[in-house]
Parts: structure tokens; C-alpha cells; sequence
């Protein structure tokens, strides 16, 4: 029998956190605390992951439940083209300036 997985509040984001097999898993769902239909889907999420490890399925790596990495890479993919739009702001006006 496994321990229930609730949503956590991670600094207004939505983490589930639990263990299986004595590995610690913590996943970043995407949604934030505040909103209600992102804490009822971190809920869902919570539920899947509870079914999968009771029928032995469970994915070790993550990515059957999105969330956490691919959000990552994509806040830092978003990241990397604000920099690369000021870099190139900020070289048009300095070379406007010459």
C-alpha cells in the first residue's frame, strides 16, 4: 500500500512529492497554488501516479507525467530568447548612438 501523494505549496507552485521503492521523486506539476483548476490538475496528476505504482507501471523517469522538466526547459528555452532579443536591443542602440 502506498502512502497518499497530496499537491504541495512550493513557493506558489504546485510540487508533488513521494517515494517508491525507497527513491524520493519530486515533481513540479506547472501550475501555481493560487489558481484552482491547476491544484484539482496536480490532484488528477497525484491520483495517476498513485494508480501507476500500485499497478507496477510507474515511470521512474518522470515524463510520462510532464509537469516539472518539461516546464523547466521551457521556461529556460523562453529565458534564452528574451536574452537574445535585449542583447540585440541593446547592440541596435548603442550602434544608433555612433
Amino acid at each position: 500500500m502506498t502512502r497518499p501523494i497530496n499537491p504541495l505549496n512550493d513557493r506558489g507552485a504546485i510540487r508533488l512529492q513521494f517515494s517508491v521503492k525507497g527513491k524520493r521523486y519530486s515533481l513540479y506539476t506547472g501550475g501555481r497554488w493560487d489558481n484552482d483548476d491547476d491544484r484539482r490538475r496536480g490532484e488528477v496528476l497525484a491520483k495517476q501516479i498513485e494508480g501507476d505504482i500500485r499497478l507496477g507501471i510507474f515511470d521512474t523517469t518522470l515524463q510520462r507525467y510532464g509537469g516539472g522538466l518539461r516546464q523547466i526547459q521551457k521556461n529556460l528555452d523562453d529565458s534564452q530568447e528574451k536574452m537574445r532579443e535585449l542583447r540585440a536591443r541593446e547592440s541596435r542602440a548603442s550602434l544608433a548612438h555612433l
